[in-house]
């Protein structure tokens, strides 16, 4: 992967070095925060302005992804807008039309809108989905991917516990419709943490931005998956809470404990979940023996669930590989951090 700088890992640095490093490389800067500001107010107002022209009226549009959670890498994070639909009905009603042809249409409608009248010429249309209309945003020398992604504000229509209860009796494949509505829990979830963390949450992305092309080059066949950016977020917030919710730590110390919750077995840390939004023992998941990570926004999220023995198999390998670098070079993992010593 080409860098402007030199990897962090490949030599051994202090605690401070490393907290040098994600202030320079790491946290976005101004001019990254105003590009991507731009761009969502450019597409915001777009879509209330042309609400005459196409067959939807758009109650609100919400940041989602790392941007809208605080937890953005400086120049590598791209931009997901949740865009909430005015519909007339019950949460039942609601999640049947997000997941019939009233939602294809309006993705059609807006990919059509902003792919043929070209309003937005900054914008490219380079796809879509069944949940969004894929953009490219280039203004200048900024260059971003931009998700749309339109849906019922289901959490509008009744508590996150009446949600919930409706979610239930539905199979797996209509429950995804249910996800873009249920970012904004996401958000609030993750946006609240503190700055240490979204600092080791950055770090960790780093970490597997650097070290995914190796691994993928040299052991990994390419259907195997890597933990999600969201997936190492809630790993980052749990091995925080994990040792006592410090106002300080090691970055270091904090990656290789990340890196241990997901691979070794022997923590008895089979299951990562919270009760912020919900009872977790009111919605069994299946058991496993391989970790469990639920997302606090959604009960029946299980964000390890679609990993097989060859995913788990290039964690392992990844970990190994990245432990081997010079910057663990005499980390020591003491108190509270020696519940993750291998």
């Amino acid at each position: 992967m080409a860098q402007r700088f030199q990897s962090v890992f490949l030599r051994a640095q202090s605690e401070s070095e490393v907290n040098g490093f994600i202030s320079r490389h790491l946290q976005p800067d101004e001019d990254f925060s105003s590009s991507c500001g731009v761009a969502v107010d450019r597409l915001v107002r777009y879509l209330h302005s042309v609400q005459t022209e196409l067959p939807i009226k758009v109650r609100s549009v919400i940041k989602g992804g790392s941007l809208g959670k605080g937890t953005a890498l400086k120049n590598k994070s791209d931009i997901d807008c949740v865009v909430f639909i005015n519909y007339d009905g019950g949460i039942q009603t609601s999640i049947q039309a997000m997941s019939g042809p009233w939602l294809q249409d309006i993705i059609e409608e807006i990919r059509h809108s902003l792919g043929n009248w070209n309003p937005l010429p900054e914008f490219e249309v380079v796809g879509k989905t069944i949940h969004a209309v894929k953009l490219r945003y280039k203004k200048g020398s900024f260059t971003c991917d931009v998700d749309l992604l339109p849906a019922i504000d289901i959490l509008k229509k009744g508590t996150p516990q009446q949600v919930y209860y409706a979610m239930k009796s539905l199979s797996p494949h209509l429950r995804e419709y249910c996800s873009a509505p249920l970012v904004q829990l996401q958000v609030e979830f993750v946006k609240c943490q503190q700055p240490v963390v979204k600092d080791l949450i950055r770090f960790v992305k780093h970490w597997k931005n650097e070290y995914s092309e190796k691994v993928f080059r040299e052991f990994a066949p390419p259907h195997a998956r890597l933990p999600s950016s969201y997936l190492l977020e809630l790993l980052c917030i749990k091995v925080w809470e994990m040792v006592g919710r410090p106002s300080s730590m090691d970055k270091r110390q904090g990656l290789k404990a990340v890196m241990s919750l997901l691979t070794e077995r022997r923590h008895h840390v089979h299951r990562v979940e919270w009760s912020a939004f919900y009872d977790p023992s009111k919605y069994p998941l299946k058991a496993t023996d391989h970790l469990s990570v639920r997302d606090p926004a959604n009960p029946f999220n299980d964000l390890c669930s679609d990993f097989d023995a060859f995913s788990w198999n290039t964690i392992d390998y990844m970990k190994i590989k990245t432990l081997k670098a010079p910057l663990f070079d005499g980390l020591r993992m003491d108190p509270p951090w020696n519940i993750f010593r291998d």
